[in-house]
């Protein structure tokens, strides 16, 4: 944990810095980075609610900068970053809707013919979560605890996406906390 204490600790001296120069006020791209860098490192810390909590941050400047019904790739990014974080709370109708958007906004940032890894990332992660979805609707509440990404993404990658062999990975790994706040 002691990287990324100094990870965050760095982040917040940035993002008070950069508020002190800009105001609070004020609408900067900057900012919105500030707390996006914040939201990233709480995730990967498992801290999903602070996650959370920075990434809608980062939400509110970037449609503040680039107005609320601004088509722009940061825009898109964020709510990806807030999908995903979605996706470990295990609120995956949350995270669907905010993946979606994303894939929309790309979309139209870049055209709908476009081949860019960006379209390609969130259609990846709209998958996953109706995968999670599904797969966490076949489970009993006393499972339902295990985030199935995980496990379900292993059989996808070796080529046996079989639901009876992701259930019983599942099953076997029912210790792991997978959903958390």
């Amino acid at each position: 944990m002691g990287e990324y204490d100094k990870g965050l600790e760095y982040h917040k001296k940035a993002l008070e810095i950069i508020l002190a120069v800009y105001g609070t006020e004020t609408a900067d791209v900057r900012i919105g980075f500030s707390y996006s860098n914040l939201g990233r490192v709480y995730y990967r810390m498992g801290e999903y609610s602070k996650a959370l909590k920075y990434h809608t941050e980062s939400l509110k400047m970037m449609l503040a900068v680039y107005g609320a019904e601004a088509t722009h790739a940061d825009i898109a990014t964020t709510y990806n970053n807030i999908g995903s974080t979605y996706d470990k709370m295990c609120n995956y109708n949350k995270a669907l809707e905010y993946h979606t958007k994303s894939s929309d906004m790309l979309l139209a940032v870049y055209g709908a013919e476009a081949a860019h890894r960006d379209i390609a990332t969130s259609y990846n992660n709209i998958g996953l979560a109706y995968y999670a979805k599904y797969f966490l609707s076949l489970e009993s509440a006393s499972t339902a605890s295990v985030n199935p990404l995980v496990h379900g993404v292993k059989f996808m990658r070796s080529g046996q996406p079989t639901l009876q062999k992701s259930r019983a990975a599942y099953s076997q790994h029912s210790a792991n906390p997978g959903c958390r706040k």
